[in-house]
């Protein structure tokens, strides 16, 4: 319970980092994804990786231009409940299934927070919304740049904001910041 008398959220931990499986691409876009993703990701080749929390997938690789669109996207449905395009012409990306786009054009650290924006930051367990607010607040992003990536006004990022200081118990952007750290450390302790 808080000093307001409102009981105070739990938050599960969790150790795992995120998994990626990417379908029929060459091991230099997997070693780079890997150099990009650190330690927060284990990356590799779908085939070699049953199960996975996200599989990515090229338009224009071997396998889409084989077996189409579609039967692309099941088949990276088959091994992670979240499917992403990655290709260097995100406007040409097809919508079909797909959960999201990343750039293979973009600087690294845009790759990188556009997939683990959209995964826990290691150690939380949060809502979607919250997650992608928490990753770009870690990544040191402002309110305008947080509402820029995720295509939201800035008055829509201070309300997540507010929802993810309650969320960890917290009052403002450095106890939030120090909280998710923590847990990206794997302590969780009262950050009030």
């Amino acid at each position: 319970m808080t000093a307001s008398g409102k009981r105070r959220k739990t938050l599960r931990m969790t150790s795992s980092p995120l998994r990626v499986a990417v379908l029929g691409e060459p091991d230099v876009i997997v070693h780079g994804l890997r150099d990009v993703l650190g330690s927060d990701a284990v990356v590799r080749p779908a085939h070699e990786f049953p199960i996975a929390d996200v599989c990515l997938w090229n338009p224009d690789g071997p396998i889409a231009r084989r077996l189409g669109v579609e039967r692309t996207v099941a088949l990276a449905r088959d091994c992670a409940p979240r499917v992403m395009v990655i290709t260097r012409h995100p406007h040409r990306a097809p919508s079909s299934g797909a959960d999201g786009v990343v750039d293979m054009g973009a600087p690294a650290a845009e790759i990188r927070v556009a997939l683990l924006a959209r995964w826990p930051v290691p150690g939380l367990c949060l809502p979607d919304d919250l997650r992608e607010v928490a990753t770009l607040l870690m990544a040191g992003r402002t309110n305008g740049e947080i509402g820029t990536v995720l295509h939201l006004s800035e008055s829509s990022v201070v309300r997540r904001l507010r929802r993810l200081y309650e969320t960890l118990g917290v009052t403002n952007r450095v106890g939030a910041v120090r909280c998710l750290a923590r847990a990206q450390d794997g302590v969780l302790a009262d950050a009030s």
